[in-house]
């Protein structure tokens, strides 16, 4: 799910997108934010976020170059695993994005985040091993 910034800046276009807009609370979304044509990494402060979303990992960075008809595209990527802190319409507000030395702004995304199933216990695992030799040297297979 796409939603488009609404600044362009000699060829950039930056968007932020999501890739559910309604989830349980117990699942995670990814949270991207797209410089297409940028000469370097968009550069967010998503501080708004923490508001409504914990951060699980990121942000990982990804670029990629492409060639289209004689003319050269590229996308810079920033994206975060979040999950939500509360059900209900949460919102991802409008970021201010970085690139160079041009500023952006995000759309604002909205969400439903649903009550999650509860989540069973985790049982104590027992795990037996048997293996093919009793004695072994230091980096020797053992099967």
């Amino acid at each position: 799910v796409y939603f488009g910034l609404n600044s362009y800046a000699f060829g950039a276009k930056v968007t932020a997108s999501v890739d559910a807009t309604s989830i349980s609370q117990n699942d995670v979304i990814m949270f991207k934010i797209e410089a297409k044509d940028a000469e370097s990494n968009p550069k967010v402060d998503i501080t708004p976020l923490l508001k409504n979303f914990s951060v699980v990992s990121g942000p990982s960075q990804q670029t990629s170059m492409s060639w289209i008809n004689g003319k050269m595209q590229t996308s810079r990527n920033l994206t975060w695993t979040l999950v939500p802190m509360k059900t209900g319409t949460l919102t991802i507000p409008s970021l201010s994005v970085s690139v160079g030395n041009k500023s952006f702004r995000t759309k604002t995304i909205r969400m439903k985040v649903s009550r999650g199933k509860q989540l069973a216990a985790a049982k104590d695992l027992f795990l037996t091993m048997e293996l093919d030799k009793s004695e072994v040297y230091p980096g020797e297979q053992v099967t």
